[in-house]
């Protein structure tokens, strides 16, 4: 039996692949067929029936069956208008509000194309689903699975942030074998550059989701860099809630006369009809009070509060904490983990009384299931940015609410708001409902040194975003009261924060020829040597008007000082030498040459000090850069070479210390002090230069002779030590510490 079972197989097989080829051929013909009319064309065509339902689509039974499990029955305005275009093969952008099912407007005819293709996992990558943020493609990814459940294609999310190391080589294997991959731009990119055996020559479909985002995100050097890795001839779909210029400049990249599909162009609201929207003016010192005082008011709902920067999300998570407004509380920014910021939005999402604190990373795209109230206790940066924040409820056919907290110096984002479609209306808080918790976050504040400086990095942050935002006329940092808002915040006195202008950074000229270099280069130097010459230390010394009165002075002083010092270093040879001494006129501290020389200094001091900075002046002018580098090389190696000498005498002085031996003599036997000076002075000045060890001598009476040939040997080397500037100061200390 074993023969004719597997006969039976295997015309089994046959008769699938038969009836599945024949299916495919059926779905092609009934696509052209149904083919809507091209907006592009001039030809007339045949008018197609519209369609409401998924069921009445061209698609394959694979794919309807998954759609009726997932609940996907009727379909929205965008995918009536977007999917009988894509499954034709045309390009597409398309714009619409936020949660009106633009997700399931790209997956079904991604799935739909392969299928037609009879894809398989040696045929490649077959579709590339690109969208700006890691949870984004973490939605989508889901969605993907739950439609594409029947069919046999390898799915693959690579996004980054959880693979590192090995993990990312175990994902450079698994990314080879995909058919279809849904991920972020940077990780994407990555993998182009890192992975060799990663190819898209047989890509068929792009899809570009919240393409504004990834152009306001800075991805567009990324996106360009992936096309340029792309085949020329596949098909791209390209959604966004709103239409920028950056959008259709990155549509001109990708697209090829595609079709234009905006199903709300045309309507008087630009949000949706079950959204109520309303804002709040209040004041900086009770901003905080209302929050706080709305949420405990709120405590059987489900709320997303939007700030500005990270630090003031953190910041609120951890006050309210503190307080405990009676609900569970979130938050999540762009710094966390992705583990961590993945466990916190599925926790989000399986809660039905919650809030979080977020900033505009979960602005875009991601479905949050039963949210009711959308509050923006920050101002948004424009219009987009709002239609984004609001958009997180009444998705599809549920009602939200939505508040925005305003302050007096804001109230202009109201009429912008208002004159974009938007229905907003004014509301005011009930004053006896409102609960001031500004002195018990000034207690926590004193308690936790920590959460002290989480508060002021807070407030420094959210000043300074406002400060860099483009719109003056809504965002004037200089308007808010920083004093009732840090009061409000609970810190004692605010934070100091510099405001500094931006450098105008000049423009570079690129692939330009070199003559306009040098033109350029000539033109900028002719400005710089225009402008105004600073003065430099030489100019400011001249331009005083004491400077002779200082330098006179100056000059006596260095004259008196050295004249002590002379005085103080020769006084104790003076009174223990003999008469001979001074008829030599070797060693006298004080004589008429020095005197006219002194007085003459001070008659001239004012005229020479003034010409010799001038001439100094004029030298410094003539010198060139490199010369002045020159000259302050050299000093520095000057100042070195001095510096190692005196630390080289004071190892040696350290390793050989002194060791003196005073011979003790009567007072009234003047001859015998006056030989044994000499005779140590002469073995002191013999010594000097080796080790500066002294000794006794051997006898306390020597010969007339010796005593005065010792005597003028030890004349001259006393020159000698006057000469040396290094041999001063320790020749010194010895005589002080013999007379001693």
């Amino acid at each position: 039996h074993k023969p004719a079972c597997s006969k039976m197989k295997r015309r089994q097989r046959k008769r699938s692949k038969f009836t599945e080829s024949t299916l495919r051929n059926q779905l092609k013909a009934r696509v052209e067929n149904e083919a809507p009319p091209s907006r592009n064309s001039t030809a007339q065509a045949k008018q197609s029936v519209p369609v409401r339902t998924f069921a009445e689509l061209p698609i394959s039974q694979k794919t309807s069956t998954a759609l009726e499990a997932a609940g996907f029955v009727h379909m929205t305005a965008i995918q009536k208008e977007a999917i009988p275009h894509a499954l034709c093969g045309r390009d597409i952008l398309g714009a619409a509000k936020t949660g009106s099912g633009k997700s399931l407007a790209f997956l079904v005819p991604v799935l739909e194309k392969l299928y037609r293709l009879n894809w398989d996992s040696v045929s490649g990558l077959g579709a590339l689903i690109i969208s700006p943020t890691r949870e984004l493609s973490l939605q989508i990814f889901e969605v993907l699975r739950a439609v594409g459940v029947n069919h046999s294609f390898s799915a693959g999310l690579i996004i980054g942030g959880r693979s590192k190391g090995d993990k990312f080589a175990g994902e450079k294997e698994l990314i080879i074998s995909m058919n279809i991959i849904v991920c972020t731009p940077g990780r994407l990119l990555q993998h182009l550059d890192e992975t060799p055996q990663f190819s898209c020559e047989n890509l068929q479909i792009l899809v570009l989701d919240e393409a504004d985002r990834i152009t306001d995100m800075g991805f567009d050097r990324e996106i360009s860099a992936i096309v340029e890795n792309l085949p020329s001839n596949h098909q791209t779909l390209l959604f966004s809630a709103t239409q920028t210029k950056s959008v259709k400049r990155l549509a001109k990249l990708s697209l090829v006369s595609p079709e234009y599909i905006s199903v709300h162009e045309g309507s008087s609201k630009a949000t949706p009809s079950q959204l109520a929207q309303q804002f709040i003016t209040v004041s900086a010192h009770e901003k905080f009070d209302v929050l706080y005082s709305f949420l405990r008011t709120h405590l059987k709902t489900k709320c997303l509060v939007f700030v500005s920067t990270r630090k003031q999300a953190q910041y609120l998570f951890e006050m309210f904490r503190r307080v405990k407004p009676g609900i569970s509380l979130s938050c999540i920014h762009g710094k966390q983990g992705q583990p961590k910021r993945m466990s916190i939005y599925y926790d989000f999402l399986n809660k039905s009384e919650s809030c979080m604190f977020a900033t505009d990373l979960a602005a875009r795209g991601l479905d949050f299931k039963g949210i009711d109230w959308v509050i923006q206790f920050d101002c948004p940066e424009d219009v987009s940015s709002y239609i984004h924040r609001v958009g997180r409820t009444a998705r599809y056919k549920s009602k939200g609410s939505a508040l925005l907290f305003l302050l007096p110096s804001e109230l202009k984002m109201a009429e912008l708001i208002q004159n974009s479609k938007i229905p907003l209306r004014k509301v005011l808080s009930n004053p006896k409902k409102v609960l001031s918790i500004s002195q018990r976050f000034q207690s926590f504040l004193a308690r936790d040194e920590q959460l002290k400086y989480l508060a002021q990095r807070a407030f420094s942050c959210y000043m300074k975003s406002v400060f860099i935002r483009s719109d003056k006329s809504v965002f004037d940092v200089h308007a808010i009261d920083s004093t009732a808002l840090g009061l409000a915040m609970g810190l004692p006195g605010v934070p100091v924060i510099k405001f500094g202008k931006k450098k105008k950074t000049e423009t570079k000229a690129k692939n330009v020829p070199h003559a306009l270099k040098e033109l350029f280069s000539h033109k900028t130097s002719q400005s710089q040597s225009s402008k105004k010459r600073e003065l430099t230390a030489a100019d400011k010394l001249i331009l005083k008007k004491n400077t002779t009165v200082y330098d006179s002075s100056r000059v006596k002083i260095r004259h008196r000082d050295k004249n002590q010092d002379d005085d103080e270093f020769f006084a104790v040879k003076e009174n223990h030498s003999s008469s001979s001494e001074d008829e030599d006129g070797d060693i006298s501290p004080s004589s008429s040459s020095n005197g006219v020389q002194q007085t003459e200094a001070e008659m001239n001091a004012q005229g020479e000090s003034t010409k010799y900075l001038r001439k100094m002046n004029e030298k410094l002018k003539e010198q060139d850069p490199n010369d002045q580098i020159a000259d302050s090389t050299r000093v520095k190696l000057m100042h070195q070479k001095k510096k190692m000498k005196l630390k080289q005498k004071d190892r040696e002085e350290e390793e050989n210390p002194l060791e003196m031996a005073v011979t003790l003599l009567p007072v009234g036997d003047s001859s015998s002090e006056d030989n044994a000076l000499s005779e140590s002075t002469e073995s002191d000045t013999e010594e000097s230069d080796s080790v500066f060890s002294f000794e006794e001598p051997a006898g306390r009476h020597g010969s007339p002779q010796t005593a005065d040939n010792n005597g003028v040997e030890s004349r001259k080397k006393r020159k000698r030590i006057r000469n040396d500037e290094d041999l001063e100061e320790r020749a010194l200390s010895v005589l002080k510490r013999r007379v001693h």
